[in-house]
């Protein structure tokens, strides 16, 4: 496998657009130290440190004020690094494993009484997804409630599998607005994206606006040509999205990195009303995840 090098997230810097209290960023990574948690052998790619103090960091200097730790590829299967990470940010953090089929009931309650609420699901990096796959995890975590996050490889894998993700006993949530699913380059009307348009219309599946950065050829702020989908989206569904910054932006080779608050400005791009923008940050991630619901949220679903 490719395990070229990539750069590490620029230095944290405060955004100029300012975020609802109780913002959460629903996808970001906790890779290292080292020491402790070193790489795979087989990965695609290989960063830098981003450890928990620098996740830390980070949110606080951007004003976020909770944080879903989605387990990273390259760190393998087993999850220490991010039960590691959500203990240092403590209530408000939650996470997301990678599990596979052999995952037994007992490890799935520890992993909920420290705060798991999603599993993710990919063949990035590893053995192609299976439909058996899907249903067997689906079926292990759904008395949980948890949900499962979908990373998808492309359009033919998302055709084949769409039936399988809309027939399970959780929601599912495409991570980074299916981007693998469809040419960032070459406009919202491929038929890829609009069956994920489609179904996120209808209120079936969850998907995720982050990595916007990460699949148009032009990777220079503020990313124009991811605009488009993540206005679609927000326009056909508002109540079906949450956001992620993807900090600390793995799989990225280009130099030189954007600033960290590059994800949270973009949003300002965005035609959205701030009550659906609070929806997208603060209410629906709180519902998916499982955080304390306070007043403002109540008043949002009235």
């Amino acid at each position: 496998m490719d395990a070229r090098p990539c750069p590490g997230p620029g230095k944290p810097g405060a955004p100029a657009f300012r975020l609802p209290r109780n913002t959460c960023d629903t996808h970001v990574h906790v890779v290292g130290p080292f020491d402790r948690y070193p790489l795979v052998e087989k990965r695609v790619y290989t960063p830098p440190e981003a450890t928990a103090r620098d996740l830390e960091n980070y949110l606080r200097i951007s004003g976020i004020d909770r944080v879903i730790v989605v387990h990273v590829t390259v760190a393998g299967t087993t999850p220490d690094i991010t039960l590691d990470a959500m203990a240092q940010l403590g209530e408000a953090a939650r996470g997301a494993v990678l599990p596979d089929e052999t995952v037994s009931d007992e490890q799935i309650a520890a992993w909920h009484r420290a705060g798991i609420r999603a599993a993710r699901v990919t063949g990035f990096g590893g053995a192609p997804l299976t439909e058996a796959k899907i249903r067997t995890i689906a079926d292990k975590v759904a008395p949980y409630g948890w949900h499962l996050l979908y990373m998808s490889l492309g359009a033919e894998e998302w055709e084949r599998l769409l039936p399988v993700l809309l027939d399970l006993p959780v929601e599912v949530c495409v991570d980074h607005m299916g981007g693998r699913l469809y040419d960032f380059d070459a406009g919202i009307d491929q038929p890829a994206f609009q069956s994920l348009l489609k179904t996120v219309g209808e209120g079936s599946i969850w998907t995720k606006i982050s990595g916007y950065y990460r699949y148009s050829s032009d990777q220079s702020y503020p990313w124009p040509r991811s605009l488009p989908f993540a206005q679609a989206l927000v326009d056909a569904n508002p109540e079906r999205l949450i956001w992620g910054s993807d900090w600390p932006y793995p799989a990225l080779f280009h130099k030189p990195m954007h600033a960290t608050a590059g994800p949270i400005d973009w949003l300002a791009q965005l035609d959205v009303s701030a009550r659906n923008l609070e929806r997208i940050l603060v209410h629906n991630p709180a519902k998916l995840y499982d955080f304390p619901s306070d007043s403002t949220e109540a008043q949002a679903d009235g």
